[in-house]
């Protein structure tokens, strides 16, 4: 088993087992979907094997755990806090931790760490040559199917670089690819995701108070806010934040998507999107809609807002258990997508966890005709968007929401603006 980083730690560390040379599950959920895509596949509980309601240092150890880290010796790479991790297990004798680790010379933080984990007793630490890392690890990947047996296995890969990928098919392994299979069972979301996604939106929603009533006035550029933000996010608890979307004034119509260096202008509208992963990677997604200066909004800008928010709030309202996409679709206002059969990002919805998009989408152009039924704790973000020629100005809005057992919950709580809603 392999951590790579205290995010994969924090959510499974409760759930550690015996391994048995197969894939294992713990839940009945888990259990159908990944034995959908092999056989190599065991369900543990039930029953609770007897040592859970034994004391530690009662239960029997029959293997150990073994946790291993492979990669570079580098602080942005998570090796600082896989170090924490095994200081706390060292004195377990049900695990066995490993680093196999590349330091970087060139790198002076990467030569300490480097030089500190070859005096330790209580961490195996294997040094991977610089100019054999890739062979390294291929022949360890290999080595580890092999000793649970199932080295002659499909090998599933969600995330990967064709470097990595040709590489472990030339060394013999059968890989497929194992996005869906993944982003299937990541669709319905645990109590801990929950939170975490939570903590993600109420962060960005700190960030969108800073917009309004600090940063955004007459003069600053779009590519300033932008920058402040993304400041802001990543000093407290963002990993990285890809999206860097500010569109004021005509840049809101037609919508231009990224930031620019143009001067936001008094009497400007401006579109805020903040999307990034938060804490443990959980990513938030929402979109907020601001003028700039002190004028109130005029009734055409009002109408633009109204005709954004009322469509997406019927289609938020739409979600529940046993519903499908085609039903929250439908509330959607009609575009493009209803002609070309698209999903063009203006009216549309998107599942959401560790990824930005997480497996499934609602849009007009395809979810009226192949709907999909919403369960329960399935995650998603919303949104709409309403311009066009008609309009000197555009208006987006997004939310994010949880299914809960009755209908839904929004959990991105930032206000949004009533004066245009007056």
């Amino acid at each position: 088993m392999c951590i790579r980083d205290r995010r994969y730690l924090y959510l499974n560390e409760p759930k550690f087992f015996s391994y048995n040379g197969k894939l294992f599950c713990i839940s009945k959920r888990q259990y159908d979907y990944v034995s959908r895509w092999t056989k190599s596949v065991v369900y543990l509980l039930p029953p609770v094997p007897e040592e859970y309601f034994l004391k530690p240092e009662e239960k029997p150890v029959n293997k150990k755990i073994k946790i291993t880290f492979l990669g570079r010796i580098d602080p942005g790479k998570g090796i600082g806090e896989v170090i924490e991790i095994f200081k706390a297990l060292k004195n377990d004798s049900r695990f066995e931790c490993s680093i196999y680790g590349m330091h970087i010379p060139e790198h002076k933080e990467s030569v300490e760490i480097h030089n500190w984990l070859k005096r330790q007793k209580d961490i195996r630490y294997i040094e991977i040559d610089r100019q054999k890392y890739s062979p390294a690890v291929e022949e360890f990947v290999k080595n580890v199917l092999k000793e649970n047996g199932v080295a002659q296995e499909k090998v599933g890969l969600d995330v990967f670089d064709w470097v990595s990928r040709q590489a472990l098919v030339d060394a013999g392994l059968n890989i497929v690819n194992g996005w869906p299979c993944m982003i299937e069972a990541r669709q319905i979301k645990t109590r801990d995701e929950l939170e975490l996604l939570k903590q993600s939106a109420t962060i960005a929603g700190c960030a969108f108070a800073k917009i309004r009533d600090e940063w955004l006035k007459p003069g600053v550029r779009e590519c300033d806010i932008v920058a402040n933000y993304t400041k802001f996010l990543l000093e407290n608890g963002f990993e990285y934040v890809p999206a860097l979307i500010c569109a004021s004034g005509r840049n809101t119509n037609p919508y231009r998507r990224w930031s620019t260096d143009k001067i936001i202008q008094d009497g400007d509208l401006v579109i805020i999107d903040i999307a990034g992963a938060g804490p443990c990677g959980y990513f938030c997604d929402f979109v907020r809609t601001f003028k700039c200066g002190k004028s109130k909004p005029t009734e055409e800008e009002k109408e633009v807002y109204r005709k954004c928010w009322e469509p997406l709030k019927a289609a938020i309202e739409a979600f529940k258990p046993g519903a499908t996409t085609k039903d929250v679709a439908e509330k959607f206002p009609e575009y493009d997508d209803d002609k070309y059969g698209t999903c063009s990002l203006f009216q549309f919805g998107h599942s959401i966890g560790l990824s930005l998009y997480e497996g499934m989408w609602i849009s007009r152009g395809y979810s009226l005709e192949y709907p999909e039924e919403i369960k329960q704790n399935m995650c998603f973000s919303v949104e709409t968007y309403v311009g066009g020629p008609k309009y000197k100005q555009g208006v987006r809005i997004e939310q994010s929401i949880f299914v809960t057992d009755t209908g839904c919950e929004i959990y991105t709580t930032f206000p949004l603006e009533e004066e245009f809603l007056e």
